[in-house]
């Protein structure tokens, strides 16, 4: 006879959730009104979009004061930032998602206080190899090439190091809910680097190395009062002895490891994806291409990756609070819909900047720049089409890992990253630039199918799994 109490459990999360693009256009709107995302969100939403756009207006006016450097010197900057990039998502970035993974659980047991302890040093010894290795590899440049290069490697690390590393912080404000104090250390942090290349500029001191420099002092000031404030932030643990306290520690740092590590294999893949094209460009064609191709892929985050860092702060741990428990089906379920607004609106906001840009691209880099930049804006488009479809797949991921399954997209990002190298060389060895662009779209089209085919075995995997009972019997 059949169980009542299963008959009477919520049904598991739907594996036809992600069925056809064509459903999620249809229900998109419908589901932001269901969620609580339009009622309890909208002051959280607000003030991370003051912060966007204050950090926005003021990325603009550090735009101009880079190109003022050229398409040479801007290039080589380029090249510094994916350092920095290929940090984050290698070591910072999957220590965040621990963090936000597993804090909750951590809360409702006691010891958050104790989890964030296992973090800071984390993060603490993270910056101090890369200090180490910066240190080793400008002594190599000081022996090889002099003084110049030395220093320049120096200024890149430091930067790497100390915004890689501070990344994370923003993520545990706006977890915590300090939203606003977010925001504003968000417009301090792009105000204070800001005045630095200003007032480099106007003396003629402006070059890649001062201009790394001022970045990174800018976020080491901000990243200070995050850490005291996130600190601040976190409740009391619970009393326990020494010996519980260990424990607590390994198995933060257990969870953190297991759980991050493919994140480190993303980060690895997606940089592949989204910044080997520099250095491709650079040893194929020139820093000068690469400072062109750099300042479009500038725009096309300007139009889609900032408004993807706001979605993303606000979706990521309300699809982990909701998903942290599947037995309220519910509540999962809402998850889901906030993951699939999500992807929809990430594939929306593709759209638009792709015409926005092919109707206004050219008058865009001309003013932000100079005309030296604008000589391929035709790109732009495309440009835009190629990062959108990556930051489509990304949001898209957040299914994985909300379920505590982020390791189903290792072979897709692996697969994406190596298409992304392969076909980035052979579209800049053949047609340069424009073959590079071409080769963002198709890398990109491949990524969103191969994570869209991966959520949906692991949502039927998923429902399967929630069907059965302890002994592997079919539930009525």
């Amino acid at each position: 006879m059949p169980d009542e109490r299963a008959c009477d459990r919520p049904r598991p999360p739907s594996p036809g959730v992600f069925a056809s693009a064509r459903s999620v256009v249809r229900t998109a709107f419908r589901e932001v009104r269901q969620t609580d995302l339009s009622r309890r969100r909208a002051s959280d939403l607000s003030w991370l979009l003051v912060g966007q756009a204050g950090a926005l207006a003021l990325g603009i006016v550090s735009i101009k004061l880079l190109t003022s450097m050229g398409t040479d010197a801007y290039g080589r900057y380029a090249l510094a930032l994916t350092v920095a990039a290929l940090l984050s998502g290698l070591v910072f970035g999957p220590a965040e998602q621990g963090f936000l993974r597993f804090y909750y659980p951590a809360a409702e047991t006691g010891s958050s206080r104790t989890y964030l302890g296992v973090l800071y040093r984390g993060l603490l010894l993270g910056v101090a190899a890369v200090g180490l290795v910066t240190g080793v590899a400008a002594s190599l440049a000081w022996s090889g090439s002099g003084t110049a290069l030395a220093l320049t490697v120096t200024a890149g690390g430091a930067f790497a190091a100390v915004s890689a590393g501070a990344t994370p912080l923003a993520a545990m404000l706006n977890l915590l809910g300090r939203r606003r104090l977010n925001a504003t250390f968000q417009v301090v942090e792009r105000a204070a680097v800001v005045l630095a290349l200003w007032l480099l500029a106007r003396g003629g001191r402006l070059s890649v190395t001062t201009a790394l420099l001022a970045g990174a002092a800018g976020v080491v000031l901000v990243a200070l009062g995050r850490a005291v404030s996130v600190s601040r932030a976190v409740p009391a643990d619970e009393p326990m002895d020494a010996a519980a306290r260990r424990e607590i520690r390994r198995g933060a740092v257990r969870s953190v490891a297991s759980f991050g590590a493919p994140f480190a294999i993303w980060g690895l893949a997606g940089w592949l994806q989204s910044n080997s094209e520099r250095w491709i460009i650079g040893t194929l064609l020139s820093t000068s291409d690469v400072g062109v191709f750099a300042m479009m892929l500038t725009i096309a985050n300007v139009l889609i990756a900032y408004p993807y860092g706001v979605m993303a702060q606000l979706f990521t741990p309300a699809a982990y609070r909701r998903l942290h428990d599947r037995d309220d089906a519910a509540r999962a379920d809402e998850g889901l819909r906030l993951i699939r607004v999500f992807g929809f609106g990430m594939v929306a906001l593709t759209g638009v900047s792709a015409w926005v840009t092919l109707l206004f691209g050219r008058l865009a880099i001309s003013w932000l720049s100079s005309p030296a930049f604008a000589a391929s804006w035709y790109l732009l488009p495309v440009v835009c089409v190629g990062t959108g479809l990556f930051f489509v797949g990304q949001s898209l991921s957040l299914v994985g890992a909300s379920l505590n399954a982020p390791r189903i997209y290792l072979t897709p990002k692996i697969l994406s990253g190596v298409l992304a190298v392969g076909l980035n060389a052979a579209g800049a060895w053949a047609f340069g630039l424009p073959g590079i662009a071409v080769a963002s779209c198709a890398t990109g089209g491949v990524y969103v199918a191969l994570i869209v085919r991966a959520n949906r075995r692991l949502l039927i995997r998923t429902a399967a799994a929630d069907s059965r009972g302890p002994l592997g019997e079919r539930r009525a």
